[in-house]
């Protein structure tokens, strides 16, 4: 399948470029709405993953501008978090919305779906994650030690999907905070995510100083390393 990213925010844009070809995608990667239409209008991609905050068009203008010329499938992957932004989205001509964050699992499924129905390629979604004893369920949200739920919370659960949807790449704390609690969050919030991963490591059997699952990025962030 090939799939053009369309986000301004670079780390983000380079880490979902990875983890789509790691699942076999051709990729291209725009950061701004007005690149995004000259690449759909030129060679038209399988699919679209479009963010709505773009610097210089607003992202339901990009969907109502490609539609006037194109019915390639728009899969909006936003964080802005609201009803109103999902049906404005719908209505405005995307084929379907997913809040950041989301593990790749999803959003390889949402672009299969999409895909389906227009009879463009499929992606393959990634398996589960299985390391030693540890099965993780990314779509099921389910994780196991030795067969025993490991009882994580939400917030747990939100942190391995951001880091889990793009595998072996270095996450900066920063960035990893907005997506999972939101874009109003920063460093302040440095100690909480650190404390997230001390309980997620300790209810996953995942040693910080011979990581199986998440390793430790010093001074920068995390990067998730299990195979999946």
């Amino acid at each position: 399948m090939d799939v053009l990213v369309v986000d301004d925010d670079a780390q983000l844009r380079r880490a979902l470029t990875d983890a789509l070809r790691r699942l076999g995608c051709r990729v291209a990667a725009v950061p701004s709405g007005r690149r995004a239409l000259a690449v759909t209008a030129g060679s038209e991609p399988d699919a679209v993953v479009l963010d709505l905050r773009l610097p210089d068009l607003d992202g339901l203008e990009v969907i109502r501008r490609v539609r006037t010329y194109s019915d390639v499938p728009i899969v909006v992957f936003s964080g802005v978090g609201n009803p109103q932004a999902r049906i404005d989205g719908l209505l405005a001509g995307a084929d379907d919305f997913v809040d950041k964050p989301c593990s790749v699992a999803e959003l390889a499924a949402r672009l299969t779906a999409v895909g389906r129905r227009y009879g463009t390629p499929t992606v393959a979604g990634p398996r589960a994650v299985a390391v030693s004893g540890v099965a993780i369920d990314l779509a099921a949200r389910r994780a196991t030690v030795d067969g025993v739920d490991a009882g994580m919370t939400n917030t747990e659960w939100r942190i391995v999907a951001t880091l889990a949807a793009y595998p072996g790449v270095a996450l900066s704390y920063r960035w990893i905070i907005r997506q999972v609690w939101s874009e109003r969050h920063g460093d302040e919030l440095r100690g909480s995510l650190r404390a997230h991963i001390r309980s997620l490591r300790r209810k996953l059997g995942d040693d910080a100083r011979t990581p199986r699952l998440v390793r430790t990025e010093v001074g920068y962030g995390y990067r998730w390393i299990a195979e999946g």
